[in-house]
């Protein structure tokens, strides 16, 4: 139903006239007229597109009433019980009609920042604007060409209502509202037709048309539910052997007390004998096809089991679907409230709006810029014909004479304000310098540029105050600052990320601070005097060792290394004693001889490499990802370093996780046997940009007392235990990584003096020397 949507439907040497299925076919299984509409199924467009079983109960609210026979309506809920009396019998279905409402009126707020469509075909999704000054999605149906100007019929395709409207009342519907699907759903009764001698079979009386309409619109415009039964699905068109007008039992709806008694059609119209039994429809509309097989296939299908569960979108994507059709999420970068981030002031707007970015990825943001260079270079891409606010795009910069990913801001006389996502700087940039961006430059990586506010001031409406702090602030961040998170909310204003109020610093100065000593009117002295007492002290090390090892730390780590290195060199010192043809030395030379050795085992021992082993009865493939996780007393939580996810598929049981991940590049296998057991209901997946992040809630809440995840005896080294989720600011990450470890070398049943600890391929005792002494893995 939805291909000749995205993409509009073109007469060229197609057997099919017209997209759309015939209205009289639908209703009645016959057209006996010649008219453009469609007559046959059509594999690509009638495919099931509801989630929702072939056969089931449906609760709905009509919207449209066109014919006895034929409505319009959303729906709300479905069941596949045969008396679903209870609330748990039924399953909510996701509608997504406010949201789409809602941007609607975002969009239209302005007049400049929607665009009249010049050119239109049928089939093409458009916004058009009613008389009652609404905004609504439409899709073309006709057009026609009057003396004096055109007008085009549309159908509204979240209300179901058919409209003509002038071609100046058509706009430009922008890209991110065409992802979403319909909204309305047709529904046709299936299980009746007319018995009016002379009057053809297909049509409906006016009259019978007036009464079902007198019947339900009180049910419509109080917004009471239908029941409907459903017995066939072809795209988003639904054939229902009944539709039963739903009363409630004790209310002071009009409704309620105008009926005594629910009514059901077509009952209702039989009794009234306009209408008769009809049980051939079903059949006529499946052999429209000649290979019928395929849609009956379907309808003896078992039916799901009704479970308890949240709400579940209404169409489903079960099926591939082509990746130029796939809407693109769009990632922002984030900061954590625990990490220090190095980072530049790109954009100041007030001291509560301003736009940094971290430079700690600035290095993959020149990574970008070379792809789109080469893109550029290369002329793979289009120029943007439908420029909309809210669209991301590729915008030429003339200054820099290059183009960067963008946001369009607004649109005012063919000129755009670009918000360069990844540099955080507003551009105006003419409509005809906008190329679509290619999906793959969207995930590659999160758009740049982070909104924060400065903590300890409050907003101030006096423009030539904002400026002299904009100006202030501007020259104590021209360079390379630190920044630190407070808090963080959801409300940001210039981008689509999340909106941070921190501390900024550079060297030894407090910004904050500094600003508040000279903007004191704007001052919130709670918040100040907060940052002012707790200490934000930030250093930055020259090596890239993250901890500094104080003289006593150094001590206590050589002491260890001599007790591991003890036994070994002794041995050594035997071997070199009994070899030698000397044996009367003195005690010193010898002392000095093992002194001597140890030197040079330590020193050896630096330039061994010591082979990684992976546990294969785990991880079913020689390629092994790397698996990062932590637990608290209720939940483990497993991260996937794994990139470019193509498909996965992850099972659980009460003891196990099974995880099956394909990629561009690899496949993945790995099986986590627990320590202990889970729930597996409640184990949620997600899959994004970095990684793939699961949660497993555990069955007795209760915390294991060794750093491990498996049971498995054989050594894991990609499973990495992340002790930041351990550490407190009070506490020292060496003390806490020697505990950890001193943890699990109990937990394997290994001995600091054995010799055999020294010789495995273990890496990550106190000893080591590849600097991952802040993880340990198991």
């Amino acid at each position: 139903m939805f291909e000749f949507i995205k993409i509009p439907f073109k007469d060229s040497k197609v057997s099919i006239a017209r997209p759309f299925l015939c209205d009289r076919v639908k209703e009645f299984g016959i057209c006996e007229g010649t008219c453009a509409e469609r007559h046959v199924l059509c594999k690509t467009i009638d495919k099931k597109w509801l989630n929702i079983p072939m056969k089931c109960l449906i609760n709905i609210q009509l919207t449209t009433i066109l014919s006895a026979s034929h409505f319009y309506g959303r729906i709300l809920k479905y069941s596949t019980k045969k008396n679903p009396l209870k609330d748990e019998d039924w399953i909510s279905i996701d509608d997504s009609f406010e949201r789409i409402k809602h941007e609607l009126r975002n969009i239209c707020s302005t007049q400049n920042s929607i665009i009249l469509c010049k050119t239109y075909s049928i089939g093409e999704m458009v916004m058009i604007q009613t008389e009652q000054e609404e905004f609504y999605r439409a899709v073309v149906l006709d057009i026609v060409h009057g003396w004096l100007s055109v007008t085009v019929k549309v159908i509204l395709i979240d209300i179901g209502q058919t409209k003509e409207i002038s071609s100046n009342k058509i706009f430009v519907l922008p890209n991110h509202l065409k992802e979403f699907q319909p909204v309305a759903v047709e529904i046709i009764i299936s299980s009746m037709e007319p018995v009016v001698e002379g009057a053809s079979v297909s049509n409906w009386p006016v009259d019978t048309t007036k009464l079902v309409r007198s019947l339900l619109e009180p049910f419509i415009l109080t917004k009471l539910e239908f029941i409907c039964k459903v017995e066939l699905t072809l795209g988003i068109t639904l054939w229902v052997d009944w539709i039963l007008a739903k009363k409630c039992i004790k209310c002071s709806h009009f409704t309620c007390k105008l009926y005594k008694n629910s009514f059901k059609l077509p009952n209702e119209l039989i009794n009234r004998n306009l209408a008769k039994q009809n049980t051939c429809l079903i059949d006529k509309l499946l052999n429209l096809d000649k290979d019928s097989l395929i849609w009956k296939k379907h309808l003896n299908e078992p039916k799901p089991l009704i479970i308890k569960k949240s709400n579940i979108p209404l169409f489903s994507c079960d099926e591939k679907r082509n990746k130029i059709d796939e809407p693109i999420k769009v990632q922002w970068a984030h900061l954590s409230e625990d990490i220090i981030s190095n980072v530049i002031v790109h954009y100041i707007h007030s001291p509560k709006c301003f736009l940094v970015s971290n430079l700690q990825y600035s290095e993959r943001v020149v990574a970008l810029q070379r792809d789109i260079d080469d893109i550029i270079s290369n002329a793979s891409v289009e120029k943007l014909t439908c420029a909309t606010v809210g669209s991301v795009c590729l915008a030429f910069i003339s200054e820099e004479n290059k183009y960067n990913r963008g946001i369009i801001k607004n649109i005012d006389n063919q000129i755009a304000n670009i918000l360069c996502v990844d540099y955080g700087e507003f551009h105006k940039v003419e409509i005809h310098n906008l190329l679509i961006i290619p999906s793959n430059l969207i995930s590659k990586l999160p758009f740049q540029v982070i909104e924060c506010s400065l903590s300890g001031f409050n907003d101030s409406s006096s423009i030539d105050m904002i400026n002299q702090f904009n100006n202030r602030l501007l020259e104590l961040t021209d360079t390379k600052i630190v920044l630190k998170v407070l808090s963080s909310t959801m409300d940001a204003k210039l981008i689509g990320g999340t909106h941070y109020e921190v501390v900024l610093f550079k060297n030894d100065i407090n910004i904050n601070v500094t600003l508040a000593d000279e903007f004191i009117m704007y001052v919130d002295n709670t918040q100040i005097k907060n940052i002012t007492s707790i200490n934000y002290n930030y250093k930055e090390y020259d090596s890239e060792d993250d901890d500094i090892v104080d003289e006593e730390e150094l001590k206590i780590q050589m002491d260890l290394l001599n007790s591991l290195l003890k036994i070994p060199n002794k041995t050594n010192e035997t071997q070199i004693v009994l070899n030698s043809t000397n044996e009367k030395k003195n005690e010193s030379a010898s002392k000095t001889l093992y002194k001597d050795n140890i030197i040079a085992n330590i020193k050896q021992k630096k330039d061994i490499q010591i082979e990684k082993k992976y546990c294969l009865d785990c991880n079913k493939t020689p390629i092994v990802p790397q698996c990062i996780w932590h637990q608290d007393n209720t939940w483990i939580y497993l991260k996937l370093n794994i990139l470019s996810v193509n498909d996965y598929n992850i099972s659980y049981s009460i003891d196990t996780i099974i995880i099956n991940v394909e990629t561009n590049s690899a496949s993945y296998s790995f099986t986590a046997n627990l320590f202990g057991f889970i729930i597996d209901e409640l184990c949620t997946c997600h899959v994004c940009f970095d990684g793939i992040f699961i949660k497993a809630q555990k069955l007795l809440k209760v915390k294991y007392q060794w750093p491990r995840l498996l049971k498995c005896t054989k050594k894991h080294k990609y499973i990495i235990y992340d002790t930041e989720f351990c550490i407190t600011e009070h506490r020292n990450w060496n003390v806490w990584c020697k505990i950890f470890n001193n943890l699990k070398i109990k937990a394997l049943g290994e001995k600091l003096n054995e010799e055999k600890y020294l010789d495995s391929d273990y890496e990550d005792s106190d000893c080591t020397n590849d600097g991952d002494d802040a993880i340990f893995e198991d």
